[in-house]
């Protein structure tokens, strides 16, 4: 089960390495959730189910699907229960891919402590799988990770998520034990069943550099909570930093231009175009930054209104265009014709008649006043 992230950990590794002033920036602010994350959770909760479910024996599962207070496939569409399905067999076939192998130990929603590299930190491995190589003797340890999200790829490449997962993994006693005097090599996993997977089959220079050299994650853990570490704006590091649209050093990236000169010169625009996914990022999050604010506790000047869906005909206009324009009310199609198009034909008043606007969300806007915080003072 997932649970709560604390100020450093293995989600948020690589922020803090590539912004060391975010720990501060994010640090009092509160736990961000939506409907997507939710799922996130529940999948991986159903996920770790349906991995037991698979080292049931036929009449043990009966038992199971009719004793079970909460089932993996409980509540799930039909595209959720398969990406369930999909990365729990992600993990069957690493385990069967080659023949001479033993399995040494399978875990799921494995806690790793962290604490040797700073006091709080830890996390939890969806899927580990040690595999002792008969022939060559190395032990195989494979560090899954199961992202649910729709939208954004996610690699295992240099993927200091995973890393932390692997290097707590690696330091757990009962790992220790399993793999002690044995040549081991590391393989990390990120599983998404919505778009892709992705592996990195460590090499010993990377398992050295990535994985062995603890004091450079010591290091990074120790400069984030340095009270003036600096913030750096970096694409990745913003992506979930929660205070993205009060950060100073993020607000830089949209340029101040005191000029008088009509045209900008070629090397301003790409000084612009450089920083503009940073940029494109900064006002999306300002946005719902104003937005919240005007939904919970208001925000001066501002106000959200119902955004209404461009026009289009109304049931009626199906029966009542054709008695008015005979065959002129259709297209070559035979559907009916365009606006546009009928509001060269039609007066204003039949065109309000027969078509319609829908609420489609809402929109920020500028009041007409801005609010008066000492009345007096006006007068």
């Amino acid at each position: 089960m997932k649970t709560k992230h604390s100020l450093i950990s293995p989600s948020n590794f690589e922020r803090r390495m590539l912004c060391p002033g975010s720990l501060n920036a994010e640090k009092d602010l509160p736990e961000q959730t939506s409907t997507y994350a939710q799922m996130g959770t529940l999948l991986h909760e159903r996920t770790a189910i349906y991995h037991e479910y698979l080292k049931f024996s036929e009449a043990t599962k009966l038992q199971y699907n009719e004793q079970a207070k909460v089932k993996w496939s409980d509540g799930l569409f039909e595209d959720d229960k398969n990406a369930v399905i999909d990365a729990a067999n992600y993990f069957q076939k690493i385990k069967n891919e080659k023949s001479h192998i033993v399995i040494l130990g399978e875990y799921h929603e494995m806690k790793c402590n962290l604490s040797f590299i700073y006091h709080d930190m830890k996390g939890t491995a969806d899927s580990v799988l040690l595999m002792l190589d008969i022939k060559t003797q190395n032990v195989e340890v494979h560090v899954i990770d199961y992202k649910f999200g729709k939208g954004v790829v996610v690699d295992a490449y240099k993927n200091f998520q995973l890393l932390m997962y692997a290097i707590g993994v690696l330091h757990d006693e009962k790992i220790k034990k399993r793999i002690d005097g044995k040549q081991y090599s590391v393989h990390l996993h990120i599983v998404q069943p919505f778009i892709r997977n992705s592996r990195w089959d460590l090499t010993l220079i990377d398992t050295v550099c990535y994985i062995n050299n603890i004091d450079r994650y010591k290091k990074v853990a120790e400069a984030c909570y340095d009270p003036n570490a600096k913030r750096t704006p970096d694409k990745k590091a913003c992506q979930f930093c929660k205070a993205k649209p009060t950060c100073y050093a993020l607000a830089k990236t949209v340029p101040k231009l005191d000029t008088d000169v009509f045209d900008l010169e070629d090397d301003e625009i790409s000084k612009i175009y450089d920083n503009k996914d940073l940029i494109k990022m900064y006002l999306t999050s300002i946005e719902e930054y104003i937005r919240n604010k005007i939904s919970t506790t208001g925000f001066d000047g501002y106000e959200l209104v119902p955004k209404m869906s461009n026009r289009k005909w109304t049931q009626e206009a199906n029966k009542e265009l054709p008695k008015i324009l005979g065959d002129n009310a259709y297209e070559i199609t035979k559907k009916l014709i365009g606006l546009g198009k009928a509001e060269k034909l039609l007066d204003k008043e039949t065109m309000s008649k027969l078509t319609t606007k829908e609420v489609s969300g809402d929109e920020i806007v500028k009041t007409k006043f801005k609010k008066i915080e000492n009345y007096d003072d006006h007068f």
